[in-house]
């Protein structure tokens, strides 16, 4: 595989903010025709909670009245056939559109239970409206390195970060200079598995003004994905999103979040 294999564990201290499923169809117009109301009755007991999908900004990362205009103005583009039925403790969403199923939570604990979470809606949604076939299944990972949620307030982001993520940040000279940064990459994955768009950058926390480093990893396939073979690509995807975090960080920072085995 692309990145090295290492051993899976789930960390006690994680960083990591949201993880988001997509998977992509062609229109289903029955979705924009009607309210969703057999698929709601079908995951109801799961996802409790209904309203009409909202916008998803950047928590802490801009400053709150520009984050409100920005909201306004992106939930008025929002099609009004676009639906989210969250759990009873709002910590995972399932999100549902004329040409999208998506799950999201910013309570992750390890694949297991995130692909479990997202049994109910997929079989329920195939069930209900039949989709022909996927075209696009992705994955999406949000860490965000906060160093003082990890008692590492004084390390420097060389000693975090492996050289081909921090760049300019190990440069001691100028690292303490560096107020924004930002890269995309693009890498094509092993044996036509699909592409991974990585965006990593120096953000601020608006109310402390404490520097943090994200890691957004867009993981996905794009083609003809058949309805049985849509987890088995979620399996592999996930997989690429593991051994590419840990790719990304020191040992120094991957001890600090105190990992623990996956048995």
């Amino acid at each position: 595989m692309l990145f090295p294999d290492f051993s899976r564990v789930v960390y006690r201290k994680p960083v990591l903010e949201e993880v988001i499923c997509q998977l992509r169809f062609p229109d289903i117009l029955r979705i924009s025709a009607e309210e969703p109301a057999e698929f709601q009755e079908s995951i109801r007991t799961q996802y409790p909670n209904y309203q009409i999908q909202s916008p998803k900004l950047e928590k802490g990362l801009i400053p709150p009245e520009i984050a409100e205009l920005v909201r306004q103005k992106i939930e008025k583009a929002i099609p009004r056939n676009a639906y989210d039925f969250l759990s009873e403790d709002s910590t995972t969403k399932v999100g549902l559109a004329s040409n999208f199923l998506a799950l999201a939570t910013n309570k992750y604990e390890r694949w297991e239970k995130f692909r479990e979470a997202f049994e109910l809606p997929f079989q329920k949604f195939c069930e209900v409206y039949r989709p022909s076939f996927f075209t696009r299944v992705g994955l999406r990972y949000r860490d965000v390195i906060v160093r003082s949620q990890l008692g590492m307030q004084s390390e420097p982001w060389s000693e975090l970060l492996q050289p081909h993520i921090s760049g300019e940040l190990a440069v001691a000279d100028i690292a303490s200079s560096i107020r924004e940064k930002r890269t995309t990459t693009v890498i094509e994955l092993d044996d036509g598995a699909g592409l991974l768009r990585a965006n990593h950058f120096l953000a601020q926390i608006v109310d402390t003004k404490e520097q943090v480093f994200v890691v957004d990893a867009d993981i996905f396939y794009e083609g003809k994905v058949e309805n049985t073979h849509a987890v088995e690509h979620l399996n592999t995807l996930n997989r690429y999103g593991g051994r590419f975090f840990r790719w990304c960080i020191t040992d120094k920072l991957f001890n600090a979040m105190d990992p623990e085995p996956v048995e």
